[in-house]
């Protein structure tokens, strides 16, 4: 489902607006071959982007947990840096929602079921930017959040997100990423 938050950060993404896509990090997973989705190279480049996440070091740890009552949301998060980082980084919490049911103009069988469902976030899309001193080697951050829950919302399928970006130039590049059901 489209929110202004996941437009935004559509926005955000080089190259096309086709879907469905599969992003590892800051890369597209999906391979076209004659305007249509090439399965078995797709998978490939996955796997193999996959792989090299594996194989590189995390910049920043991050956790994330959350309670609920029926009319707000704390969440509580903590970051760690693992290196000395320099740059435009910036934390943002999204609240997201999965097993919303709504009528899809596809061929899909009606309603679908729309999961990560971007609710809302602490501050626009890409988050609260971190000082130069949150980046030092061994800084940690714990902050705790309010979010009031709208009466639209399922508390039992909402699930906080924490997510670091870096901007590069125009644009802003998954750090890492974490997320934890609200209870």
């Amino acid at each position: 489902m489209i929110t202004d938050i996941s437009n935004e950060i559509a926005d955000n993404r080089v190259g096309q607006r086709f879907t469905p896509q599969l992003w590892i990090n800051n890369t597209n997973g999906v391979i076209l071959n004659g305007g249509r989705i090439d399965g078995v190279e797709s998978i490939n480049k996955l796997n193999s982007d996959i792989n090299l996440i594996k194989e590189s070091s995390a910049q920043m740890a991050l956790g994330v947990s959350s309670i609920s009552d029926d009319n707000h949301l704390k969440i509580r998060y903590s970051t760690n840096v693992l290196q000395n980082l320099e740059g435009d980084y910036s934390v943002a919490i999204y609240i997201m929602e999965d097993m919303l049911l709504y009528t899809q103009s596809s061929a899909a069988s009606n309603p679908f079921e729309h999961n990560y469902v971007i609710r809302t976030s602490n501050d626009d899309a890409f988050g609260t930017k971190l000082t130069s001193e949150d980046l030092t080697y061994g800084t940690e951050i714990e902050k705790e959040l309010s979010f009031d829950v709208d009466q639209n919302w399922k508390i039992n399928n909402l699930f906080a997100t924490i997510n670091v970006w870096k901007k590069v130039g125009d644009n802003y590049e998954v750090v890492n990423a974490n997320n934890n059901k609200i209870y």
